[in-house]
C-alpha cells in the first residue's frame, strides 16, 4: 500500500500519545521508551488510521532484509511486546485490531493537535471517520511547515512529564550505572572493549566519547562514585573491590573478596560497605561461602569488618543519607526464602526490620525480593528494581530519615516493557538506569563423549526475538522439540536439525513436551481450566490426539517408546505411564521433596532427576526405574550432594550432565558414574564457563538440556542492554 507522507511530531489516542522523535510513548502522563520494532509499527499504524496495514506493507517497512520465518516470529514478538505497552488486548482491543492472516489496524480515536491558543485543545476524532482523520493529519502537517512545533493537550490532571534521556547507545550490554554526585559524570560496565567481558568506562552525561577505565580480564562491574565525585569503587570478579581515579590511573586495592558485590561509598567517603556470597535468587543450599554477608572496609585501605546482623543472609547494602545506618535486603530463613529490608548502624548494631517487603508486595510487587539501590535525601525514598524475569521497573518508596520507618506506598518511576535495573541517583535527584533486553534461544556445543567436556565454540540453534526453550532431541540428534512464544503464546515446534527448518506441532498453547527417542511422536501437556492435559503428535504433521487428563508433566519416553516417565502431584513424585494399557504406577516419590527434570537413562535401567529438598537446596540422584515398583529414598544413589538440577545421561550412561553454581556462575558439570551401581567416581568436571555476561544459562528460562550426537544442547538468554536517565526532579 502507498505510505501517507510523514505526521505531526506527536500524536495523542486514548490515554496515550506517541513521540514521533524520541520514540517515546507517554501513557498516563508517564514516558517510556518503545524498543525500535514496536515503535515502527505503532508509527505505521498512526499513519494509516482506519485502514488495514498488511503484514507485507510490514515487511517491507520493518523488516525488508529478513527471511520471511524470522519475519513472521519477529512481527508477532513485536506486537506482543506493543500491545503491552500500550494496555491493548488481541481479543478486545482498543488500538489495534488484528486481522487474521492480513495485517493490523489502528481503531482507537486519534487527535492531533496543532499549537493553538484554543483551551479545549483538539477534539478526538474516531479512526473510523476516515476523512476527518486524514483532514487533521494534513492539518497537523500544515502546522508543522509553517509553524516548526506541533503539541498535544495533556490530560486534564496536569502530571509533570518526566524527562527520559538515553546516555548509552551500543549493540552490547551496558549495565551497573553510577552517577557523580553532581550528575555530570556517568560511569558503567560495558563489554563495548571487544574482549568478551565487562570493563569500566566513564563519560560525560551531556555527550562526549567513553573513556575506558579498566582492560583486566576478569570482570569488573557496579561502579560507584565518591562523595567527592572524584574516585570511583568497583569490583573485580574472583578478586575484590578496587579503587581509582574518576577519569583514570592506577586501580586500587581495597578488600580481597572473591564474590564482592554492589560496593558503596558512605557520605562522608571515609567507608565503603559491600556484601559477598550468591544473588538472593540464587539456589545455592550446599555451596561454601554461598550464603550473603555485608562487610565495610576503610577507603584509604585496611581490614574489612564483618557485620553481623541476626539474620540468616544480608545483601545489597546502602547508606542512608547521615551515613549512620546500613539498609538492606535481608533473608530471615535460607529454607524459605523470607525476605525484608533492615537497617543497622555501621558498626552491626541495633537491627530495625522495616516491613518494606511487605509493603511493596501489597502494591502487587511480588516475582521477586525488591533490590534497594540508594536511598535519596533529595527524594526523600529509597530508590529500587524489582526482579521479574522478562520485565522489571524502578519504584520509589518514602522512608522516614528520623525512624527509617516507611512511610508510604511505592510509587512506579518507570513504565518499560524491558528489564529496568541498578538505578543510581545523584544528588539532585536523577536516576540512571540500564534498561536491558533478554533473548532466549537454544544453543549448542560440541563435547568429546569419553569426559563430557566441551571441545569447540559454542553455536546458536535458534535465533528468534521470541523465548525458544529446549525440551528434548531424538536418539539419532536429527529433531528438536522445543517450547516457543513465537505465536504469542507457548507453543510446541520441532526442528529439523541438519536443514534448520521449524515448524509448529501445537497450535491451543503447551507448556511441556518430549520427543519419542525415535523422533517420530511428541507428547505435550497443556492447562485448561486447572486440569492438564496430554496430547500426541505425529513429528511429520497432522491433528494431536488426547492420551489423558490429569496425568501429570511429560518428562521422558522409555528407549522402547512405550512407558511415559511422568511427574505428578504435590509434592512432585514420578510415574510410568503405559502407552498402550493408558496404567499408571508410581516410580518414586519423597514425603516432602519435589522431585524434577527426570530422565531414563538409554537403557531405560534407571532414572535421573533433581530433588527440591526447599527453596534453598538441588540436589541430584538416580534410582531403579522398575514398572510396578516404588523405590524409596533409601534406595536412592546421590549423584550431586552440593548443588545440582537438570540432570542428563550420555549416550552410554557412564556420564550425568547437569547444571550448578558450585564456581559462582551458572554453569554446565558432567559427573562420571559408575556404570554398574551409577554412584559417582571422582569430582565433577565443568563442560564450559558460562560468565559472560551477554550469554548465561541462569536468566528468562530454566535452564533445560539435553545431550546426543556428540552435542550437549541447552536453553540460554542473551542479554543486550542500553543505560538511560530519568529526570523528574520537582522544581
Amino acid at each position: 500500500m502507498p505510505l501517507a507522507p510523514p505526521g505531526p511530531e506527536v500524536v495523542r489516542f486514548g490515554d496515550c500519545a506517541l513521540d514521533l522523535r524520541s520514540g517515546e510513548l507517554i501513557r498516563d502522563g508517564n514516558r517510556c521508551l518503545l524498543p525500535d520494532q514496536p515503535f515502527r509499527i505503532l508509527a505505521l499504524l498512526l499513519r494509516h488510521p482506519g485502514s488495514v496495514v498488511t503484514r507485507e506493507d510490514l515487511r517491507r517497512e520493518v523488516w525488508p532484509d529478513k527471511t520471511f520465518v524470522d519475519f513472521e516470529h519477529g512481527l508477532n514478538a513485536a506486537v506482543k511486546r506493543l500491545r503491552a505497552m500500550l494496555g491493548d488486548s488481541a481479543t478486545t482491543p482498543r488500538f489495534i485490531e488484528t486481522l487474521p492472516r492480513r495485517g493490523y489496524r489502528f481503531v482507537g480515536d486519534l487527535a492531533v493537535a496543532p499549537e493553538t491558543s484554543d483551551p479545549a485543545g483538539p477534539t478526538p476524532t474516531s479512526a473510523s471517520r476516515g476523512n476527518r482523520v486524514r483532514a487533521a493529519w494534513v492539518g497537523g502537517i500544515l502546522v508543522l511547515v509553517l509553524l516548526g512545533a506541533v503539541w498535544f493537550r495533556q490530560p486534564a490532571r496536569s502530571v509533570r512529564t518526566p524527562n527520559l534521556i538515553r546516555l548509552t547507545s551500543t549493540s552490547g550490554l551496558n549495565a551497573d550505572p553510577a552517577l557523580s554526585p553532581d550528575g555530570r559524570l556517568l560511569a558503567y560496565a560495558s563489554d563495548r572493549g571487544g574482549n568478551g567481558g565487562f570493563d569500566i568506562w566513564v563519560q560525560r552525561v551531556g555527550g562526549g566519547e567513553p573513556l575506558q577505565l579498566t582492560s583486566e580480564p576478569a570482570d569488573e562491574a557496579e561502579p560507584s562514585f565518591s562523595p567527592d565525585g572524584t574516585e570511583i569503587v568497583f569490583s573485580r570478579r574472583n578478586t575484590g573491590l578496587y579503587v581509582l581515579g574518576a577519569l583514570g590511573g592506577t586501580a586500587r586495592l581495597i578488600a580481597l573478596a572473591e564474590w564482592a558485590r554492589t560496593p558503596r561509598f558512605s557520605p562522608d567517603g571515609r567507608w565503603i560497605a559491600y556484601w559477598s556470597g550468591f544473588l538472593a535468587t540464587v539456589v545455592a543450599g550446599g555451596i561454601p561461602d554461598a550464603l550473603a554477608s555485608i562487610s565495610v572496609v576503610p577507603s584509604a585501605g585496611g581490614s574489612p569488618q564483618l557485620l553481623r546482623p541476626q539474620v540468616a543472609s544480608a545483601r545489597y547494602p546502602i547508606w542512608s543519607p547521615d551515613g549512620e545506618r546500613i539498609l538492606f535486603l535481608g533473608e530471615e530463613n535460607t529454607d524459605q526464602k523470607l525476605f525484608d529490608w533492615y537497617l543497622l548502624k555501621r558498626d552491626g548494631g541495633n537491627l530495625v526490620k522495616t516491613g518494606a517487603v511487605q509493603k511493596i508486595a501489597a502494591a502487587g510487587l511480588v516475582a521477586g525480593p525488591p533490590i534497594p539501590a540508594a536511598w535519596s535525601a533529595s527524594r526523600g525514598a529509597v530508590v529500587f528494581s524489582t526482579n521479574e524475569a522478562d520485565r522489571s521497573n524502578l519504584w520509589e518508596i518514602p522512608i522516614a530519615p528520623d525512624t527509617g520507618r516507611i512511610s508510604g506506598s511505592p510509587r512506579r518511576l518507570t513504565f518499560g516493557t524491558a528489564i529496568e535495573r541498578s538505578p543510581a541517583v545523584a544528588a539532585s535527584g536523577q536516576i540512571a538506569f540500564s534498561s536491558v533486553v533478554e533473548n532466549v534461544d537454544v544453543w549448542r556445543v560440541p563435547v568429546d563423549e569419553r569426559t563430557g567436556v566441551a571441545t569447540g565454540p559454542l553455536e546458536r540453534v535458534t535465533d528468534s526475538p521470541a523465548s525458544d526453550r529446549l525440551r528434548r532431541i531424538s536418539f539419532d540428534g536429527k529433531t528438536m522439540v522445543f517450547i516457543s512464544s513465537r505465536t504469542e503464546a507457548d507453543e510446541v515446534w520441532i526442528r529439523d536439525i541438519p536443514s534448520g527448518r521449524e515448524r509448529q506441532v501445537s497450535h491451543g498453547g503447551a507448556d511441556d513436551a518430549t520427543i519419542s527417542p525415535d523422533g517420530t511422536r511428541i507428547i505435550f501437556s497443556r492447562v485448561e481450566v486447572g486440569t492438564r492435559s496430554l496430547a500426541v503428535v505425529n513429528a511429520e504433521g497432522g491433528a494431536p490426539s488426547p492420551v489423558c487428563k490429569d496425568c501429570g508433566i511429560p518428562a521422558d519416553w522409555s528407549s522402547d517408546c512405550k512407558h511415559l516417565l511422568l511427574g505428578k502431584g504435590q509434592p512432585s513424585r514420578l510415574t510410568l505411564y503405559d502407552i498402550s494399557t493408558a496404567e499408571q504406577a508410581e516410580l518414586t516419590a519423597h514425603p516432602t521433596w519435589n522431585l524434577h527434570q527426570a530422565r531414563l537413562s538409554p537403557d531405560a535401567q534407571w532414572v535421573a532427576f533433581h530433588t527440591t529438598n526447599s527453596p534453598n537446596v538441588r540436589q541430584v540422584y538416580a534410582t531403579r526405574a522398575v514398572a510396578g515398583r516404588s523405590t524409596v529414598p533409601p534406595e536412592w544413589v546421590a549423584i550431586v550432594t552440593d548443588h545440582g538440577c537438570h540432570p542428563s545421561w550420555s549416550a552410554d550412561g557412564s556420564l550425568v550432565y547437569h547444571f550448578s553454581f558450585r564456581d559462582g556462575a551458572f554453569c554446565p558439570w558432567v559427573q562420571r558414574i559408575d556404570p554398574a551401581t551409577k554412584r559417582p567416581m571422582g569430582p565433577p568436571r565443568a563442560v564450559l564457563h558460562l560468565h559472560s555476561p551477554r550469554l548465561r544459562a541462569t536468566t528468562g528460562a530454566a535452564a533445560t538440556n539435553d545431550v546426543q550426537a556428540g552435542y550437549f544442547y541447552f536453553t540460554a538468554t542473551e542479554a543486550t542492554g542500553n543505560i538511560w536517565m530519568l529526570d523528574d526532579r520537582r522544581d
